[in-house]
């Protein structure tokens, strides 16, 4: 449903401010979802619920998918001090961050959207020091002021993923399928162990058929 309305929203000639907000924030919603899956599956998995740490990847995926769309002045915010750092989406007049939840302060929401001007005055965190146009250019300018290279996005989506560490590598579907196969394999040997096992023991009871298992009744051994 989502994908069928920013297909439409590319096509139009212009969004109204309504119409952008409201989009700005459903399509915030679905990124924020996006990160708070992969959160332990990005750069070794090392960030929490709140996604603290996680703001330069977030934006950078929100920033990828509005490139296509008619708002103007998209870009990349960042703040940083030289101890402190944090990333959010400049969209038309809106500030929009997808890992506010980290600040823990009461009235900004896990998905915050809300004028440039208006966001100054709540957070110092929400005065950029920097701004960028392209993923690119900040990961340059994140290498350049010394960010942990965990927090630093790659150029695509997909090679995000591709610093994950051990098991968290693989995919919850893959996983589960091999876990399902393994328990499947293992109940099957077992089963067919049992089978085996209980042949074995009526041979065992029954004096007419003990040796070989072809069913060969034997004479019984004589005692001396």
């Amino acid at each position: 449903m989502l994908a069928r309305k920013l297909a439409s929203v590319a096509a139009s000639p212009a969004l109204g401010d309504a119409h952008i907000r409201s989009l700005l924030q459903k399509l915030g919603t679905l990124v924020h979802r996006w990160a708070c899956r992969r959160r332990k599956r990005i750069n070794g998995g090392s960030f929490g619920k709140d996604l603290c740490g996680m703001c330069a990847i977030a934006s950078a995926e929100l920033f990828r998918r509005l490139e296509g769309l008619r708002i103007s002045d998209l870009c990349i915010l960042v703040h940083d001090t030289g101890k402190y750092g944090h990333c959010f989406v400049g969209a038309d007049r809106y500030a929009v961050d997808l890992t506010a939840a980290q600040f823990r302060k009461p009235g900004i929401a896990a998905v915050d959207v809300r004028p440039h001007d208006k966001a100054a005055t709540v957070l110092r965190a929400w005065q950029p020091t920097h701004k960028v146009r392209s993923v690119q250019q900040l990961i340059e300018l994140q290498t350049e002021l010394g960010w942990p290279r965990r927090m630093i996005p790659r150029e695509t989506v997909e090679a995000n993923l591709d610093r994950a560490k051990g098991a968290d590598a693989t995919p919850l579907r893959a996983t589960r399928k091999r876990r399902r196969d393994h328990v499947a394999c293992v109940s099957s040997s077992r089963c067919q162990g049992k089978r085996q096992h209980g042949k074995q023991r009526r041979r065992q009871r029954d004096p007419q058929c003990r040796a070989g298992g072809d069913g060969a009744p034997v004479d019984p051994p004589e005692r001396n």
